[in-house]
């Protein structure tokens, strides 16, 4: 799952939804004076993508894409993300996509300050560019898919780029919102008894 999915799953505490939200780039040991529900949301994130990534329903959809390289389960994560606003009402029937996003941008604002500074940049870049909300729109896929280029190695991009996935991703775009379906509330249920 990328990071929409990681905040919605987070417990309703600011810390914890930084904590899902970053841990891909926290590796290894974290800093001083971290908050504990900043830690607990390290280990969620990790616990929900160990999940994820061994489910056969991802499975089935990394599956769908033509191309066979490591890129393809990023490329459905960031799918996915797009389907989870795009049925938000499924999963939360008090607030709107926008409305919970705006909060948690909001909320990540007033804390940001006692994260060190490349922690409070990076999340900084998403609230400043809404890199969340632009999932709700399928060129937000898209969109992701050339971040995640922009990050990776020239060793890599001479193999794979995740943009390579766009195509496919939109030729299986229903079955890929079926799979999403599918699997969604069987993750909630794993984070639900892993709290």
């Amino acid at each position: 799952m990328n990071w929409v999915a990681h905040v919605f799953l987070s417990e309703p505490c600011v810390h914890f939804q930084l904590g899902n939200l970053i841990a891909d780039f926290v590796k290894g040991k974290t800093w001083s004076g971290i908050h504990p529900s900043t830690e607990a949301g390290l280990r969620m994130h990790r616990k929900i993508d160990a999940f994820t990534d061994s489910h056969e329903v991802f499975h089935r959809s990394r599956q769908r894409l033509r191309a066979k390289g490591f890129l393809r389960a990023v490329a459905i994560d960031l799918s996915y993300d797009h389907m989870l606003i795009k049925n938000w009402a499924r999963y939360n029937n008090t607030t709107t996509a926008r409305e919970f996003l705006n909060d948690f941008y909001q909320r990540a604002e007033q804390v940001l300050d006692q994260y060190p500074d490349e922690i409070n940049d990076f999340v900084s870049s998403i609230i400043a560019a809404d890199t969340l909300g632009r999932y709700a729109k399928v060129n937000g896929i898209q969109r992701g898919m050339r971040k995640v280029d922009l990050r990776l190695s020239e060793r890599v991009l001479r193999r794979e780029c995740a943009t390579d996935y766009f195509d496919d991703v939109i030729r299986e775009y229903a079955n890929i919102e079926i799979d999403f379906l599918e699997f969604f509330p069987s993750l909630q249920q794993h984070v639900a008894q892993h709290r």
